[in-house]
This record gives structure tokens, C-alpha cells and sequence, in this order.
């Protein structure tokens, strides 16, 4: 997750050096895919932060599952019932969070 985030930003910063934007969004990165993309830039950037997003939100509450069951002993069993609560947990506070 790190390095996709990495590798957004240092392409959205390469692409915005030395432009005029005033103010850098979402909409204006879209903007810089125009050229290769066409009219369809918007959608292709759009479904790609959704993918991103969607996939971060899968894998986190399991990533901090196997950390925290390890750290505590108990099993890294994704059928395991400890597991799956603290996944759960995770999962709810971030959604709250968010």
C-alpha cells in the first residue's frame, strides 16, 4: 500500500511541475490523463481511486488481524473466531473513522 501511495504521488507531483494549477485535486490529476486517455480520463481515474480504496479497505482489517492475533499467541486462522473479531473491529473503526 505504501509504495502504490509512493508512486501516486510522485507521479501526480511530476505531472503538475511547473503547470499552472492553482489548486491540485482529484479532477485536475484526471485532467493530466486526457492525453492518453481522451474524454474518458475522469471514469479511468475515477474507477482507479475506487479499486484503491476498495482494496485497502479489504486488506488492512486482515493485515491487522494477523498482526494482533500474532502478537497476542492466538491462531492466524482466518476461520477462528478471535481473528475474525478483531478483523471486524478494525474493519468498523476505520468505517467510523472515515
Amino acid at each position: 500500500g505504501g509504495v502504490i501511495t509512493l508512486a501516486i504521488l510522485s507521479t501526480a507531483s511530476v505531472a503538475f511541475y511547473g503547470t499552472e494549477v492553482g489548486k491540485i485535486s482529484a479532477a485536475n490529476m484526471a485532467v493530466q490523463l486526457e492525453p492518453l486517455l481522451g474524454n474518458a480520463a475522469h471514469y479511468f481515474f475515477a474507477i482507479g481511486l475506487f479499486a484503491a480504496g476498495l482494496t485497502s479497505a479489504i486488506t488492512a482489517p486482515l493485515a491487522g488481524a494477523y498482526a494482533v492475533c500474532g502478537m497476542l499467541g492466538w491462531s492466524n486462522d482466518m476461520n477462528n473466531s478471535r481473528f475474525k473479531l478483531v478483523a471486524i473491529v478494525i474493519l468498523v473503526f476505520g468505517a467510523a473513522v472515515a
